[in-house]
């Protein structure tokens, strides 16, 4: 896998484990960067980045500077890309 695309799942999977803590699907998450870690090899220079940018990502959910979109809106279209896509990547994860 190229890097922005290893990267791009680095930094997803930390803001998923982030927003799913407590829950049952929190393992889950922490064991999809798990792998990523281990068969993709990836730099610590580059994991550090990841958490960077996931750590900008949350303070700035929290803050409400990003908000879920709602089903209502035209953001419907773009869930569903997201859903698609999320979807294509556990796919290939999980196989």
């Amino acid at each position: 896998m190229i890097y922005k695309k290893y990267h791009t799942a680095l930094v997803f999977t930390l803001v998923l484990q982030h927003l799913l803590k407590d829950t049952k699907l929190e393992e889950k998450a922490f064991n999809l960067y798990a792998d990523i870690l281990e068969q993709e090899k990836v730099p610590k220079h580059q994991i550090k980045s990841a958490n960077l940018y996931s750590k900008r990502i949350i303070r700035a959910f929290e803050k409400g500077q990003i908000s879920q979109p709602s089903p209502f809106t035209s953001w419907q279209k773009v869930r569903q890309v997201i859903k698609k896509g999320i979807a294509k990547m556990v796919g290939y994860f999980s196989s």
